[in-house]
């Protein structure tokens, strides 16, 4: 996952090892109208950023913490 495919439009989604949890990490419009990066875990906002960064360690922490995977589901 890198910030240019997720500029791009491509939306990458983790799991846990019983898919329980998902996190799904995109590039979209805030409700204020302009555009950012995401994680949502099983729908509800986690982080909301401008800044790649902030949004790679806090993916990085979710994968160690929970143990997630990248899910092969391309939706």
């Amino acid at each position: 996952m890198s910030e240019l495919e997720l500029k791009n439009g491509q939306s990458f989604i983790y799991v846990d090892q019983y898919e329980t949890m998902e996190a799904n990490v995109c590039y979209t419009k805030t409700i204020e109208g302009f555009r950012a990066f995401k994680i949502r875990i099983n729908g509800k906002p986690v982080v909301i950023s401008k800044n790649f960064k902030i949004i790679d360690d806090k993916l990085t922490e979710l994968i160690v913490r929970h143990q997630l995977t990248k899910s092969l589901d391309k939706r």
